[in-house]
């Protein structure tokens, strides 16, 4: 009798699971109708129970039938604690933290993309050692990333989500691979083989994007390769990109408790001027890059799983980038400094009367330390440049010119990187603890020869030619506390304490050899409160020191907090500031989410941040002193800039599904952003442009519709509305001669599905309206198409 049932309930679900498995790996015809009977017949036998309505959702989801996956996935995750008598307080947040991360891919299927990302977050918080919700958060968060790779905003949170879910997951847990976020299930019938996957979109105009992955397992061994490829031509001069990545990974299990794992990736990138500017000119026509990791991560993680909830991962390795970039034309500061400024601890008075060095080994040289070549340019001797190194970019400023160079400039960097991590789940408290330490070197060089042949008489020739070598350290102490104070509670606190020491100026020619050193403790603290089943409350604040290039990528810590990102590569946009180095965030947050019985998703956010950055560019400095044969030579030095940058972000998102097949979405979002940049040095009554403030307000409007069809016929039809105002000055152009824009774009999609939603084929087209536009970059947004464009999308896994 009722022994019966309860065995008929825990065998229907799993015979009907093994039905759609089959069904999608040997095309058995009628396994997907012998899987619905089976699921039907157990949610009769035992309606309270989460299973059926889990395995209906993943088959669901398989044959496109989005809007009853999302119903089901979310009766399995209500009935969830059903099983408390089977399963104890940890397993049941697991089994939790699977279903919403399954949950937020069909979100993704369906269009919601904004809802996915909160699910997943959700995932996340249920468990925080469960890999599949961090493998999902980070391909949502790869998702953002600039195809350019200049916009690199969410590239610190994508790469610490993919590197906890392959340090967290067992061999056998997945394909080894950062495009395959569906793990569907596979785990559940573990076996050895191999598989591959290959996700390609083409666009009128001369764009590719291609990633493809192979992976396996064997035993107790699992390999992964991936490849991306991408092409895109510009839409003006100079403004191509090429990218290619390798990803080798291998994971071995070496006990039931202990995985390693192992990652090397390589990267080559070329390319010309792919900075954004509001009239989308190129600026230097010139400008060429390239980008060499080879490899740029050799990397090594362990995982020793010592109980449930209870982990302890290492990631060490080294981190390494050739970096080069050249151009003509480039404009640099001409500083003129007080000469005052150099006596008398440069220049004094002589016991007889005049002036002399104050060095000995200056004063009393056979040869002058100053000395004209045949070409008519200034020597310097090794013993004058270092003694006056000193005094270069220190003197009050009395003047301000600018002239054009020729220049070069190459970067090799070879950092070497640990961390250990203990992550602990216990009682409704899960407690995350860490450390991190970074050594290694910066070597950078540069050229800068003069183009205005009148000023060849006060320079040297080259105008520089620098050679350095600068230390890199880091050191960072974390510990985070997630407490359960509640059902619907949880409180969250932590702290961080940072100390960097790393080069001055290794980027903004002329460069230095200098190193400088912050420190600085972080505060962190949130809320997450679900007072009802279909409401949530998200609130936190965060501090973070960032780092100085993709050194900041490689770390377990948490890189979100709350379900908000804490650490950026940059929140400035770099076409404006290009790379910065040792940002300071200051961020919080708060957002509230929610369901309507009549299946209308709603979700409000609102953020604030500020980003702080103090940095050295190059200037050459002017002096009028008599050290140099003609009074007055000009040598490279640097001048201190300080960038405040303040985003307030407020968005609206509103979701409905209608009917079985139908999905409507709305999202509104308001950016108002501020930049001042100040050149503390230069008096603004010799430059306005030394004290820069602008600011740029976006309203950006999408409204999306999507159909998808049992059949496996899929469409979309997406507008989007932009309205920009600026005001203040931004590069040096008032706001009056670039008063923003107003305009809409429309895209629209038709595609098919098919084997079980492992191939699909779509084509389409961008920006149907074939609508130019300008937007300033300081919103920090990825660009929208310029014109129209046909596109052809293919993906398939095997």
């Amino acid at each position: 009798g009722r022994a019966d049932l309860q065995t008929a309930a825990v065998v229907e679900p799993n015979r009907a699971f093994f039905y759609s498995y089959h069904g999608k790996a040997l095309s058995l015809e009628g396994s997907d109708a012998l899987a619905r009977k089976d699921l039907a017949l157990a949610r009769q036998i035992d309606p309270k129970d989460p299973t059926p309505w889990l395995y209906s959702a993943i088959q669901d989801q398989q044959t496109n039938r989005y809007s009853d996956a999302i119903t089901d996935m979310q009766e399995s995750i209500a009935l969830n604690d059903n099983r408390r008598l089977y399963r104890s307080d940890f397993l049941l947040d697991q089994d939790k933290a699977v279903r919403n991360a399954n949950l937020a891919k069909i979100y993704q299927n369906d269009g919601m993309t904004d809802l996915s990302v909160r699910e997943a977050t959700r995932a996340v918080d249920s468990d925080y050692t469960n890999p599949s919700a961090h493998l999902f958060l980070a391909d949502s968060y790869y998702a953002l990333l600039d195809p350019k790779r200049v916009s690199l905003k969410y590239q610190t949170a994508w790469f610490n989500e993919l590197l906890l879910a392959n340090l967290l997951s067992p061999v056998g847990g997945g394909p080894l691979s950062q495009f395959v976020s569906q793990q569907e299930y596979s785990k559940l019938l573990e076996a050895d083989g191999a598989g591959g996957s290959t996700d390609t979109e083409w666009r009128s105009g001369g764009y590719v994007d291609s990633q493809n992955s192979l992976f396996g397992t064997y035993g107790r061994l699992s390999v992964g390769v991936d490849f991306v490829y991408h092409q895109d031509n510009g839409d003006r001069p100079d403004s191509d990109d090429l990218r290619k990545e390798w990803w080798w990974q291998l994971k071995y299990q070496v006990t039931a408790n202990d995985v390693v794992y192992g990652l090397l990736h390589t990267r080559e990138q070329t390319g010309g001027d792919l900075f954004s500017n509001y009239n989308n000119v190129s600026l230097n026509t010139g400008l060429r890059f390239e980008d060499k990791q080879s490899p740029g991560l050799a990397l090594v993680g362990w995982n020793h799983h010592w109980a449930p909830g209870s982990d302890t991962l290492f990631l060490g390795g080294r981190l390494g980038a050739d970096q080069s970039e050249a151009a003509p034309g480039t404009s640099q500061l001409l500083l003129v400094r007080d000469p005052n400024y150099f006596y008398p601890g440069f220049i004094e008075p002589a016991p007889g009367g005049g002036i002399q060095y104050a060095a000995p080994e200056l004063r009393d040289s056979s040869a002058h330390p100053v000395s004209i070549s045949a070409a008519g340019a200034l020597v310097y001797s090794p013993d004058f440049l270092r003694n006056i190194s000193p005094f270069l970019g220190e003197a009050p400023v009395t003047g301000v010119y600018s002239s054009t160079f020729d220049f070069a400039t190459e970067r090799r960097l070879a950092i070497y990187s640990a961390e250990l991590e203990h992550i602990w789940r216990a009682h409704g408290n899960t407690l995350i603890a860490g450390a991190r330490w970074q050594d290694g070197n910066y070597d950078t060089s540069d050229r800068l020869d003069l183009e205005d042949s009148s000023l060849r008489g006060f320079f040297a020739s080259p105008a520089a030619d620098q050679r350095f070598r600068v230390g890199f350290q880091r050191q960072s102490e974390y510990i985070y506390d997630y407490l359960e104070a509640a059902s619907w509670l949880t409180v969250i606190g932590g702290v961080s304490f940072d100390r960097l020491k790393r080069p001055d100026n290794f980027q903004f020619p002329p460069l230095d050899g200098r190193q400088t050193t912050k420190s600085r403790s972080n505060g962190k603290f949130g809320l997450v409160m679900r007072p009802a089943r279909w409401v949530t409350l998200r609130a936190a604040y965060s501090e973070v020191l960032g780092g100085v290039t993709f050194d900041d990528d490689v770390r377990l810590e948490p890189a979100q907090f709350a379900g908000f990102a804490q650490d950026f590569r940059t929140v400035i946009s770099e076409s404006i500031a290009s790379s910065v180095v040792a940002p300071v965030y200051k961020n919080k947050g708060v957002a509230m989410e929610g369901l309507l019985p009549t299946r209308l998703w709603w979700g409000a956010t609102y953020t604030d941040l500020h980003e702080r950055v103090d940095r050295t560019v190059g200037d050459f400095d002017v002096l009028f002193l008599p050290a140099f044969p003609a009074g007055l030579g000009i040598l490279p030095a640097g001048t201190p800039e300080t960038l405040r940058y303040d985003e307030r972000a407020t968005s609206l998102t509103l979701n409905q599904l209608v009917g079985s097949e139908f999905a409507a979405g709305l999202v509104f979002r308001r950016i108002q952003a501020r930049l001042d940049d100040r050149y503390p040095q230069i008096p603004t009554s010799l430059d306005s442009l030394a004290d820069q403030q602008g600011t740029a307000s976006l309203d950006q409007l999408a409204l999306t519709g999507n159909w998808n069809a049992p059949t496996g016929w899929f469409a979309s039809v997406e507008l989007d509305w932009y309205r920009q105002r600026l005001e203040g000055v931004i590069l040096g152009t008032a706001a009056s001669a670039t008063p923003g824009d107003d305009f809409w774009q429309g895209n629209v999609a038709v595609g098919y599905r098919f084997h079980h939603n492992l191939r699909e084929i779509s084509v389409g087209v961008l920006n149907m309206g074939n609508r130019d536009y300008n937007l300033s970059p300081l919103d920090n947004i990825l660009e929208p198409p310029r014109k129209r464009t046909l596109f052809l999308h293919c993906r398939a896994a095997f």
